[in-house]
């Protein structure tokens, strides 16, 4: 009984004082750093992520236009993996024009939501 009497104090003495930590840093006069600090908008985070994601998924996309191509050449006539080639290079095609539209789109977006004119050269 005396033990748990003496954790429900330990925990409730450090809970008060969880609650007023908060309290000495207001006391301190300072700021903290915008981590976002070029963007000042919604329509300018839009379009940092949407370059973030193309920049990131374009690289990918032609990677597997590679790959495919790869496995075009070291197919050696074997329809199996001529079939596996002609379908890598169909996703490949399907996923660089998906990276495409959705830079479209995300711009399309800025523009409408920022009021400034489309651009595909960027935001």
């Amino acid at each position: 009984m005396r033990t748990f009497l003496s954790k429900k104090l330990f925990f409730t003495l450090v809970g008060i004082l969880f609650l007023f930590i908060p309290w000495v840093f207001v006391q301190a006069d300072f700021t903290l750093p915008n981590p976002l600090d070029p963007i000042r908008s919604f329509p300018g985070l839009i379009c940092l992520f949407a370059r973030v994601v193309f920049w990131f998924a374009f690289p990918l996309a032609l990677l597997a236009l590679l790959m495919a191509a790869l496995l075009f050449l070291v197919s050696g006539g074997n329809e199996q993996r001529l079939r596996q080639a002609k379908d890598a290079l169909f996703y490949s095609i399907i996923g660089w024009g998906i990276v495409i539209i959705a830079q479209a789109i995300a711009l399309s977006m800025v523009a409408l939501i920022g009021g400034r004119p489309l651009s595909f050269t960027g935001c």
